[in-house]
């Protein structure tokens, strides 16, 4: 009998504790969500690589923008587009970083977490009428800016929201 409780107790401690597991498909919603990270947290905690960000980038508009990150990448890269829509279907205002946004996800991607080196898209575009829509990407990498035809390059995607 005691054997048996000792294996229920280990049995609800392990399954409650534990984490999502990553996500094995771009639908798989609740879990590239997972557990959040909150960027005002990271501001909070004294992080120097990301006060000095915000110093160069207006301290204003970061607490402003009081972000959410999503705990997993969607697990297949793919072209803007289809990038937005699946962001949009998360629901609850999950969208594309900006560009802004996402260069502060590249500074502190170890803290966050998840990330991979490979190029990340932003919700910017530019319109150059004939030669297309080009997409805004950050290489997680180097953290180079770059921009390339929005339906000719499949890239990483990382949602987020603002945070009320």
């Amino acid at each position: 009998m005691k054997k048996l409780i000792t294996a229920i107790i280990f049995i609800v401690v392990t399954s409650c504790g534990s984490s999502l597991e990553p996500p094995k498909s771009n639908i798989d919603y609740k879990n590239i969500i997972g557990k959040p990270v909150e960027l005002t947290k990271l501001f909070k905690s004294g992080n120097l690589e990301v006060e000095k960000l915000v110093v160069a980038a207006a301290l204003s508009e970061f607490i402003e923008s009081n972000l959410e990150v999503a705990q997993y990448d969607f697990p297949i890269e793919m072209i803007w587009d289809d990038a937005q829509k699946a962001c949009e279907a998360l629901g609850d205002g999950w969208r594309l970083p900006t560009q802004f946004e996402l260069n502060i996800l590249y500074k502190n991607k170890v803290k966050i977490g998840g990330f991979i080196d490979g190029w990340y898209c932003t919700s910017g575009i530019m319109d150059l009428k004939a030669r297309g829509v080009w997409v805004h990407l950050l290489n997680f990498n180097d953290g180079k800016l770059d921009f390339y035809n929005k339906n000719e390059v499949q890239s990483h995607v990382r949602a987020v929201r603002s945070l009320k």
